[in-house]
């Protein structure tokens, strides 16, 4: 009759210790999410400022990358403090980052003088505490309008950025934009346009066929993943696929077949500070001023007589998902490509063809399927009206 409570209390400790362990098991799960998603603290960024990207922005057209192939080599390390490679998201793996609470609004709201860094031009006004940025143009928004992004973007649970970029002038309105997040699956389309740069070079073939194998099945987004192993697929396919309906399996297989060398040198020469390594680092990390960088190059791609630029255009023309196109699509033909962690950020790069072509860029974390999607909504609303008055020749706000 002893023996009874003796084995109970054993059981019971034995099963305190297998959920001790579980518990633990996921803490550190979670910590290892938490530092592969924000290794820096996003506060600030060590690697960049805001004159480097200024600079970087004002040299005009810049040189076009030498896209040498020999691309599936193994990335050699980097000259110290030439490029630093940092984490991406874990697949598969996600968290919940803590909401920022906004300070309350409360008396008039302020705006300070306008400061100006005399080496790159830079002009920015702060507004409630918020720090919008002017390059390029004489053009200010009207305070009203200024008003409203601002407490956009106080209100925003999450951290958010924005550029607003007019192709013709260069003009540039930007918030926040040397912040850095996971770059999701707006890695996707300056990846696929490296890899439609090696193919014209000669090195490889939309029609290569590349088989679905163990190695690249992961979760995440797309209908690869409810294929046999061992299916069959053409490069244009897989690109389809990871454009089209941003699938995560099709995107990993045309970086196993293409390499990132290509893609990486493209990075670096466009002023990237963060690239992947094809191993631990498949996705990456980007700000809203690496991001624009990127479809500056993508516009002019589309826009040139390669010969798969015609294809490329028609991939990001009809993305399945685009925030800017809700708003902006009946109106507009918009090339995009957004991508999403759930959970954790969200994102749309995008080319909106108004009769003076511009590109805008918004950033924010939270979750793709709830908040953001207003939120970023609006505001593509409201810069695509501040493009209009930038480029309309109307006379700048004068303070």
């Amino acid at each position: 009759m002893k023996k009874t409570p003796i084995l109970l209390v054993v059981i019971y400790l034995m099963i305190s210790c297998m959920v001790a362990v579980g518990y633990n098991r996921i803490e550190k799960q979670e910590d290892a999410a938490v530092q592969a998603w924000n290794p820096n603290g996003f506060e600030t960024d060590p690697m960049q400022t805001a004159k480097n990207d200024s600079e970087a922005m004002q040299t005009g057209e810049e040189d076009k990358p030498d896209r040498s192939s020999e691309n599936n080599k193994p990335e050699e390390d980097t000259e110290e403090g030439q490029l630093v490679l940092m984490s991406g998201v874990t697949p598969g793996v996600s968290f919940t980052p803590t909401p920022t609470e906004p300070p309350a609004l409360t008396g008039e709201p302020t705006t300070t003088p306008e400061t100006e860094d005399s080496d790159d031009g830079r002009v920015e006004v702060t507004y409630n505490g918020k720090v919008i940025g002017y390059i390029n143009t004489d053009y200010r928004m009207e305070e009203e309008t200024l008003k409203t992004i601002v407490k956009m973007v106080r209100k925003e649970p999450y951290v958010s950025s924005f550029v607003l970029y007019d192709i013709n002038s260069e003009a540039m309105i930007c918030y926040n934009e040397e912040r850095y997040y996971p770059v999701a699956s707006t890695v996707k389309a300056p990846f696929v346009m490296s890899c439609l740069w090696q193919i014209e070079e000669g090195t490889h073939s939309l029609e290569d066929t590349m088989e679905y194998t163990k190695e690249y099945s992961v979760r995440g987004d797309g209908v690869i993943k409810k294929e046999d192993i061992g299916t069959v697929f053409t490069v244009k396919e897989l690109m389809e696929h990871a454009i089209l309906i941003s699938d995560d399996i099709g995107y990993l297989m045309l970086q196993g077949k293409f390499g990132y060398k290509n893609y990486n040198q493209f990075l670096r020469e466009s002023g990237n500070k963060v690239t992947i390594d094809g191993e631990s680092i498949k996705w990456g990390q980007t700000s809203a001023m690496d991001s624009l960088r990127n479809w500056k190059e993508v516009y002019r791609y589309i826009n040139s007589d390669s010969e798969n630029a015609a294809f490329f255009a028609e991939l990001i023309k009809n993305t399945n998902k685009s925030f800017v196109r809700n708003v902006l699509g009946d109106e507009y033909v918009v090339y995009n490509k957004m991508g999403w962690v759930y959970g954790q950020c969200c994102h749309d790069h995008a080319i909106v063809m108004d009769e003076q072509p511009y590109l805008m860029v918004i950033m924010t974390m939270g979750n793709a399927r709830t908040e953001n999607q207003k939120f970023m909504e609006e505001l593509a609303v409201i810069l695509n009206g501040v493009h209009e008055e930038m480029v309309s020749g109307k006379e700048p706000v004068v303070e």
